[in-house]
């Protein structure tokens, strides 16, 4: 996955024009700060989902380029989840799901706390957390390289279980999750 979207990413400098990069540092530090801003002010669910994709889809972008390009991301993504609010924890696992198959690596030496919000999540009793962990961790699981799956591997039965707790609570739903 980490491959074909570097693939695209090739194909895409080709065909369409980076803006990031024509932005000025001020204007781009500016921007990164905004959107956390907005996402905690946001109430409505589908705005503060469309906010993390784009935080998502710009931290992937300009750290899979620069290791350095946003410091404080990381520290953002962990203040979204220190908040302890269901909305906050939605929008970092959104964030995560979109980032994390552009640049799986950056969460590298966070790994365990990675694992402690994924295992907390799949735990949760709000399904909207369970929901969002879940496909947070579907796109982390498909990144990365078998041997680093190892630390996962006792989360097989809670994955199960969330699954299948999602299912039955979505099967009368006709919203979905």
């Amino acid at each position: 996955m980490t491959q074909l979207r570097k693939n695209l990413s090739v194909f895409t400098q080709t065909s369409f024009k980076n803006i990031w990069s024509l932005l000025n540092a001020e204007t781009q530090e500016f921007t990164k700060q905004k959107l956390f801003e907005v996402l905690h002010k946001e109430q409505d669910h589908t705005l503060r989902r469309q906010i993390a994709d784009t935080i998502g889809e710009i931290a992937g972008s300009v750290l899979s380029e620069k290791a350095d390009a946003w410091p404080k991301f990381v520290e953002y993504i962990w203040a979204l989840f220190g908040t302890n609010t269901p909305n906050a924890s939605v929008s970092a696992f959104n964030i995560l799901e979109t980032f994390l198959s552009y640049a799986p690596d950056v969460f590298t030496k966070h790994r365990n706390e990675l694992y402690a919000v994924f295992k907390n999540s799949l735990i949760h009793s709000d399904i909207k957390i369970k929901s969002a962990g879940l496909k947070a961790l579907s796109t982390h699981l498909q990144v990365l390289e078998t041997k680093e799956m190892t630390i996962y591997e006792d989360l097989v039965l809670p994955i199960y279980e969330a699954a299948y707790y999602l299912l039955i609570q979505d099967s009368g739903n006709d919203e979905g999750l």
